[in-house]
């Protein structure tokens, strides 16, 4: 196999004449940019194995099984574009036809960048590279409810007691404890009409953008949460693997 023949790069003039029916298309992003420093090893977090499988591959895998014609978008650093040609090379790794864009030098600039080959009228997921167990359950739901609703973000309930500290020399002290009522952790998938999510991001750059949905609300969009998944579980450091391992040895 050569791994070339698998993949393609739509030019923008040529994404506008493609069909637009947005029951039948579906892009799948996933932001596979990160360095993985937390994770403490010589190897990014995506690629790293989870039972004998690099973890990008498994989330690849996921979302396959779900729906297998995801028209897949990876955005993956410029200097780690080489390991995944490799590995599919190597392992005779063949997902069809897919692109490869240009990771940034924040998850924004990423997705950002996979945008230029999203068509409009049509369903974008955005889904992090490294969260390999998105529930088919949860997957279902959301993409029964794309079609009508514009913006979609899992999230789950905080279950622990939120207290906000401060530094006092060496030691951290209790200010005060924060009401966990209406906290919730996100997740990803976010789906979204794809013009929805071009126009959030033709908007300037914001530190305050820490994942797609504050970026669309940013730009004036409300976006519906919905219920996540417990085993959606994002890797980002050793304990997450250890516990990643479990998961997948359990059948999640």
């Amino acid at each position: 196999m050569n791994y070339y023949h698998n993949t393609f790069i739509i030019l923008q003039s040529q994404v506008k004449k493609l069909p637009m029916d947005r029951r039948n298309v579906r892009y799948l992003i996933i932001v596979a940019g990160g360095s993985g420093t937390r994770m403490g090893g010589p190897v990014p977090k995506q690629f790293m194995e989870l039972g004998g499988i690099p973890v990008l591959r498994r989330v690849i895998d996921r979302f396959i099984a779900f729906y297998a014609d995801f028209r897949i978008i990876i955005v993956l650093p410029e200097g780690k574009k080489r390991i995944w040609m490799d590995y599919c090379d190597s392992h005779e790794y063949d997902i069809g036809p897919h692109i490869i864009a240009d990771g940034g030098f924040t998850r924004f600039h990423s997705v950002r960048s996979a945008l230029r080959y999203v068509e409009p009228g049509t369903v974008a997921a955005v889904h992090d590279g490294v969260r390999p167990f998105p529930s088919f359950k949860m997957l279902d739901e959301m993409f029964s409810l794309s079609s009508a609703e514009p913006a979609l973000c899992p999230a789950i309930r905080s279950a622990d007691t939120l207290r906000r500290l401060s530094l006092s020399g060496d030691c951290l002290y209790a200010e005060e404890d924060i009401d966990r009522s209406g906290v919730y952790r996100i997740q990803t998938p976010q789906i979204f009409h794809s013009e929805v999510l071009i126009d959030a991001y033709s908007q300037p750059y914001s530190e305050m953008f820490t994942d797609d949905a504050s970026v669309v609300e940013s730009a004036g969009y409300r976006v519906r949460y919905v219920p996540g998944s417990p085993y959606n579980l994002k890797l980002t450091t050793p304990e997450d693997m250890v516990l990643a391992q479990r998961l997948l040895e359990a059948g999640i």
